[in-house]
C-alpha cells in the first residue's frame, strides 16, 4: 500500500528523527506506536481502504491527526454491516481481520488474503474467524480535540514512552502535500498520550507473552498445490495440522484431481492443529454445446451471422459450383450436430459455374482456330460460308463466345470464295477493247457482242459500247454480252472470248 503523500514528501522528511510519517486515517496501530513494521502493517492499511470502499467512510475520524492515530490504537471499528446493510458477514469478517490491532491476528501475507478473497468472490465458504471485539479499555483515551484534520499526509510526532510533556518537537511536511505543524500540546494531553503509550506497551507485552506461551506449537504448513487429494491430506496430517473444507472447482491450469488452492498457504508457520482448506481441480471447464445452423443456400454474410448467433466461428472458401455465385453450397459440419461453443465451422461459397473464356479467333485460319480451341479445352464444329470480303480460308465468326464450360463445342465459320463477281457498271461509251479489259479484270472472260437490234456481231475495236447484259453479281463463268454501235457497215455474229490483253476472237 503506497501512501502517495509520503512518496512526495520523502526527499526532505523521511530522515527526520522521532517522527512517524503517514496519513493518520490509514496508519497501522504499530506504526503509531513506533514499532517495527512488516507486511501485516500494509494489510492493515489495505483493510482501512476496503472498509472505506464498503461503507463510504473511514473507520476512524477526528479533529486532528493525533486523535485519529489514538483511535487506530485504542478503538475498534464499527462493523461495516451496521453502516451499510449490503455488506455480508463473510466480507465483513475479511475486512475486520485485516484491521486486527494485533498484527499476528491479521492475514499474514497478501497471497493469503488474495486466496480468501478469491474464495469469497467465487461463492465458496471462507474460513475467517470472528474479529476481536474487546481491547484495552475502549472509550477512555483519544478524547483530545485540536484543530480540523485534512486528508493530507502529515508528519506525526513519535511519542516517547514514559515521559510526560516531552512531545514538544515541531515538524512539518511541505510541498504538494501541504504543510502541517504539530503544536505543542498542553500538559493534560501529554498525560493522556503518556497513558496511551504505557497502555499500548502493556498490551504489547501481554500479547507477546500470550502468543509465546499459549499460542501453541508452530508448524510449517506443507505446500500441497498440484498434489492429488489423498497425498495432500496425508501431508497435512503428518505436519500436525487438520484438513478443513475440501471443495472442487474447474481449473484450466491444474489437472483434474489435483490441489488447485490451499488456505493457509504452504511454507507458512501456523499453530499445530490449524485447519488447512483445499480446493481440488475438476479439470478444464467443459465447453457449452450448441447446434450447428444450416448454412447451405445462405450468402457468406448470412452464414457468418448465423454462426455468430450461436457462438460459433466460420471459415469460408470459394469454389466453382453450379450454385449461384456467392451462395453457400457445402458445409463441413452437418446442420443440427452439437459441437462445443467456439468451434470453427468450414463451409464453401460458390464462385459460379466452372467456366473458361473462349479464345479470340479473329483473322485465324481454320487450322489455327482448331488448335486454339483444343488448347482451351473446347470442341470444334467447322462450317463454310461464301464470303468474298474475307480472305478465303480464314474465320468469319464463331459461336458461342465469352465464358463457357470446359468441353463445350464452339462452331466456327470459315470463309470460301463464292465464284461470282460484279459486272463493271462503267462500260457505257467505252471502246470494245476498253470494255473487254475491264470485264477480264473483274473475272469475266466469256464476252459476246450484238448490235442495237440484238443481232450478234463480231467485235470491232472502233465500236462503242452502248449496253451490257447481264449486270450486277454474276458467276464468272457467265457470258457478258456487250451491245455496240458499229462504226462501219460490216456486221457479223458470234461470241468473242477476250484475254488479258483485251483482244476478242
Amino acid at each position: 500500500v503506497m501512501d502517495f503523500g509520503i512518496a512526495r514528501a520523502k526527499n526532505s522528511h523521511l530522515t527526520q528523527d522521532n517522527n512517524v510519517l503517514g496519513t493518520a486515517h490509514y496508519v497501522s496501530p504499530e506504526q503509531t506506536r513506533g514499532q517495527d513494521l512488516g507486511p501485516t502493517s500494509d494489510i492493515y492499511s489495505l483493510g482501512v481502504v476496503m472498509y472505506e470502499c464498503a461503507t463510504g467512510r473511514v473507520p476512524f475520524d477526528g479533529d486532528d491527526a493525533i486523535s485519529v492515530a489514538l483511535k487506530q490504537v485504542n478503538e475498534l471499528p464499527i462493523p461495516p454491516s451496521q453502516i451499510n446493510s449490503g455488506v455480508d458477514a463473510d466480507l465483513e469478517r475479511i475486512i475486520l481481520k485485516c484491521m486486527e490491532k494485533d498484527p499476528a491476528n491479521r492475514f499474514q501475507t497478501a497471497d493469503e488474503l488474495r486466496q480468501v478473497l478469491n474464495s469469497y468472490l467465487s461463492g465458496r465458504a471462507v474460513n475467517v474467524s470472528e474479529p476481536t471485539r474487546i481491547i484495552g479499555a475502549p472509550g477512555e483515551l483519544g478524547a483530545t480535540k485540536t484543530r480540523e484534520l485534512s486528508d493530507q499526509t502529515r508528519a506525526m510526532v513519535r511519542p516517547v514512552s514514559g515521559v510526560s510533556g516531552q512531545n514538544t518537537a515541531r515538524s512539518s511536511v511541505s510541498g504538494s502535500t501541504g504543510a502541517y505543524e504539530v503544536e505543542k500540546p498542553k500538559s493534560n494531553k501529554n498525560k493522556i498520550i503518556a497513558a496511551v503509550v504505557a497502555a499500548v506497551a502493556v498490551i504489547g507485552i501481554v500479547v507477546a507473552f500470550a502468543t509465546g506461551l499459549f499460542g501453541g506449537e508452530q508448524v510449517t504448513v506443507p505446500d500441497v498445490l498440484g498434489k492429488d487429494q489423498q497425498t495432500a491430506v496425508e501431508l497435512i496430517k503428518e505436519a500436525g495440522l487438520e484438513v478443513g473444507t475440501i471443495d472442487q472447482s474447474y481449473n484450466d491450469d491444474v489437472d483434474e484431481g489435483k490441489v488447485a488452492e490451499q488456505t493457509p498457504n504452504g511454507n507458512t508457520k501456523k499453530t499445530k492443529g490449524t485447519k488447512v482448506n483445499l480446493v481440488i481441480s475438476k479439470g478444464p471447464k467443459p465447453s457449452e454445446k450448441v447446434e450447428v445452423p444450416k448454412l447451405v443456400g445462405l450468402t457468406k454474410d448470412q452464414a457468418e451471422a448465423a454462426l455468430a448467433s450461436v457462438g460459433l466461428k466460420g471459415n469460408a472458401s470459394e469454389e466453382a459450383n453450379e450454385a449461384d455465385e456467392g451462395q453457400v453450397f457445402e458445409q463441413g459440419t452437418e446442420a443440427g450436430k452439437e459441437v462445443a461453443k467456439g468451434t470453427t465451422i468450414s463451409y464453401k461459397v460458390s464462385s459460379g459455374p466452372d467456366t473458361t473464356s473462349v479464345p479470340d479467333l479473329t483473322d485465324m485460319t481454320e487450322a489455327q482456330a482448331r488448335n486454339a480451341l483444343d488448347m482451351a479445352g473446347f470442341g470444334v464444329d467447322v462450317s463454310y460460308q461464301e464470303n468474298d470480303s474475307v480472305t478465303e480460308g480464314t474465320v468469319i465468326s464463331w459461336n458461342p463466345s465469352g465464358k463457357q464450360k470446359p468441353g463445350a463445342t464452339i462452331t466456327v465459320v470459315i470463309a470460301k470464295k463464292s465464284g461470282k463477281a460484279t459486272v463493271p457498271g462503267n462500260l457505257y461509251g467505252k471502246s470494245i477493247s476498253a470494255a473487254v479489259t475491264a470485264l477480264n479484270n473483274a473475272g469475266f472472260y466469256n464476252i459476246g457482242f450484238c448490235d442495237q437490234n440484238g443481232n450478234p456481231v463480231s467485235g470491232n475495236e472502233d465500236a462503242t459500247v452502248t449496253g451490257v447484259s447481264p449486270t450486277g453479281k454474276q458467276s464468272t463463268d457467265s457470258t457478258i454480252t456487250l451491245t455496240v454501235a458499229l462504226s462501219g457497215s460490216g456486221s457479223g455474229s458470234g461470241t468473242s472470248t477476250g484475254d488479258d490483253s483485251g483482244t476478242t476472237n
